[in-house]
């Protein structure tokens, strides 16, 4: 099996070609060029920067806001006109400059949930940028080994379509001297038409996954066979890997801080329901009418007490915020599910996996030992066509 971290570890690497083009690239520089030109992964970490601004956002809360105030108004004393008969025209002007101070000391721990809440939505934001990444390397060694696979696959279509135009031609020269009819040269041709058709198979599926893998990475090239030392066997068993994708999964932790997140929320909705208490200070002087001319100011402090009484948009979001919790913890429950049980169902498909290739590296170095006797056996008349062909269709299966 193949680890995260050894395939980025591995010795493979970039090989610059020409103009800037790869003509051979290695799994672990497949992976680090799929991080960086990734706009997914873009979008998840300027997600959680986001997240970490709204933590700083929440923290600010706690501190007092400073205002700098100022009023100009344009009175005009209708009296005053008329008891003067004119002589002044009973407009006067008032401007006023403050600076204000206002600090909550307690808003029934607002500030408080709506901050841890924000803690829990950032780091819910930085693993979900993880399994992002996860994400991205996967698709990009997929895609590597697609195209291994179907390079190999190739490789050994070509090595039977030689084996097979190498009997054609003996089957044509027996037919030639007796020993061999017009139907076995047409199963001969047959068989290699169907070779030939594999064998379009293969080169599709392989121009398909380098170009899955091109998309990925950003990149042209072509990617290089395996470096042995990246491969790594599973151990530990596999309630053991369970456990260990329970506790380290990006996706299920992320869904536990948000659930964590949506359980502040419902509490810091819950603290509109209590007083609120501010410490209110200000600083406030008088302009005079030429608008540089000040008279003395004057200093104010208080506690301003806030009681709500009736507040029907808090109920609704107490509700709102409620449900919200309860969903993100059965989602968080429901992902725990599926991890425990996608974990088992890889550590199933590994144990057999690695079963059916050791059978499998067994069953086709016995088929290829029988080819090799039976074509010995064929040119000396001792076999039938259709004996040997059997074997070479059984081995390509």
């Amino acid at each position: 099996g193949l680890t995260m971290p050894e395939l980025r570890g591995g010795t493979a690497d970039f090989s610059q070609g020409g103009d800037g083009d790869l003509s051979s690239v290695g799994l672990r520089g497949s992976i680090e060029r799929a991080m960086d030109s990734s706009p997914l992964i873009l979008s998840v970490d300027a997600q959680a920067r986001a997240a970490d601004a709204l933590v700083l956002k929440r923290t600010m809360s706690f501190l007092p806001t400073v205002n700098l105030e100022f009023a100009s108004t344009r009175l005009f004393d209708g009296d005053r006109a008329f008891n003067t008969m004119g002589r002044e025209d009973g407009f006067s002007s008032d401007s006023t400059a403050a600076i204000a101070l206002e600090w909550t000391i307690f808003d029934g721990f607002q500030n408080y949930y709506n901050l841890r809440s924000a803690e829990s939505a950032a780091l819910a934001a930085k693993l979900s940028a993880q399994a992002t990444r996860d994400d991205v390397a996967f698709d990009t060694v997929q895609s590597y080994l697609d195209f291994l696979t179907a390079d190999s696959s190739i490789a050994l279509v070509n090595k039977h379509l030689k084996l097979m135009k190498r009997l054609a031609s003996a089957v044509r020269e027996k037919r030639k001297v007796g020993f061999a009819s017009d139907a076995d040269v047409m199963m001969v041709e047959s068989d290699l038409a169907t070779l030939r058709q594999q064998l379009v198979t293969v080169e599709a599926d392989r121009g398909k996954a380098l170009d899955r893998f091109s998309s990925v990475t950003g990149r042209s090239g072509t990617p290089r066979p395996l470096d042995s030392r990246v491969m790594k066997r599973l151990e530990g068993g596999q309630e053991a890997l369970v456990q260990q994708a329970l506790h380290l999964n990006p996706r299920l932790r992320a869904a536990r801080y948000n659930s964590d997140a949506a359980q502040y929320s419902t509490r810091a909705a819950r603290g509109r329901y209590l007083p609120r208490v501010n410490l209110i200070g200000s600083y406030r002087t008088e302009l005079g009418d030429d608008f540089l001319k000040r008279d003395g100011g004057s200093w104010a402090a208080g506690i301003k007490l806030t009681v709500p009484l009736v507040d029907p948009a808090t109920m609704g979001d107490v509700r709102r915020t409620s449900e919200a919790a309860i969903s993100e913890s059965y989602r968080a429950s429901e992902v725990q599910r599926q991890v425990a049980l996608e974990t088992r169902m890889l550590w199933k498909d590994y144990v057999a996996g690695g079963a059916r290739q050791d059978l499998s590296n067994t069953k086709i170095a016995a088929q290829r030992r029988v080819i090799e006797a039976l074509e010995q056996q064929f040119k000396l008349g001792m076999v039938s066509l259709t004996t040997l062909l059997d074997q070479q269709r059984q081995l390509m299966s």
